[in-house]
């Protein structure tokens, strides 16, 4: 048996983390075929800076949308600071939306900002 994927997932409010923890099981299944994992929440970019000294992780999730009115702010410095802070370039790069009208801007953009895969959370 392999060792289990390891997740790093930073997001500022880290909450509801069982649900989180089935919707990533599901979406690995899914995409990658794979059920066991490591799922490391960090808060703060720092935090999770210092896992991913200390840790290979194979996959990193990045909640950009850290307020609801985010999605209608076509200038959000928020979601920008993340998709282009250092630790970004990790393996991969997610974008973790809400609604169908973030996932289309997202995917408009995705070339622009470098995004391997755009998840859904009401899927």
């Amino acid at each position: 048996m392999s060792n289990p994927y390891c997740i790093l997932y930073l997001e500022t409010n880290c909450y509801e983390r069982d649900s989180f923890e089935q919707l990533i099981r599901q979406d690995l299944l899914a995409h990658k075929g794979k059920d066991a994992f490591e799922l490391i929440l960090a808060s703060t970019i720092e935090e999770a800076q210092q896992i991913l000294a200390q840790r290979t992780i194979d996959l990193l999730l990045i909640d950009i949308f850290i307020s609801d009115n985010i999605a209608d702010s076509h200038n959000d410095t928020t979601g920008r600071d993340f998709l282009y802070h250092p630790l970004c370039h990790v393996i991969n790069k997610i974008a973790i939306v809400s609604s169908d009208e973030e996932w289309k801007r997202l995917d408009e953009r995705r070339q622009e900002l470098r995004l391997l895969y755009i998840w859904d959370k009401n899927d």
